[in-house]
């Protein structure tokens, strides 16, 4: 499996010619490079989530990011439950972990230590 580090150059090399060459891009090849960047994405996902248990609440797999750093914040990395997506009317708590590294977030994750971001009413 490759490291999310090359995934992420090739993700941002893929994206860079397609936002540079769609204008000359006929509708095929304009097809091919979104799933070209499709499958780095979920390639990528691959990576962050390994090891990760389906979600104990939907039974789907997880999804993962990598939240980079700013000046305010340290970067991190999330471990999520993708119910939401296949489901938006639902209004409850949807589930994700978090955590310094790739593994801390997959064992808080594994290990039912979730972080629930506040519904706003």
């Amino acid at each position: 499996m490759r490291s999310e580090d090359k995934i992420l150059k090739d993700i941002s090399k893929t994206l860079e010619l397609h936002r540079t060459s769609r204008a000359g891009f006929t509708p095929e090849e304009e097809q091919k490079s979104k799933e070209k960047i499709k499958a780095l994405r979920t390639e990528l996902n691959s990576v962050i989530t390994e090891g990760a248990v389906s979600c104990p609440a939907c039974g789907l797999p997880p999804i993962g990011i990598h939240q980079p750093g700013s000046a305010i914040r340290s970067s991190f990395y999330e471990i999520g439950c993708r119910g939401q997506d296949k489901n938006p009317e639902d209004n409850s708590q949807h589930l994700r972990a978090i955590g310094i590294s790739r593994k801390n977030a997959i064992d808080n994750w594994n290990e039912g230590e979730y972080w629930l971001k506040p519904q706003i009413a």
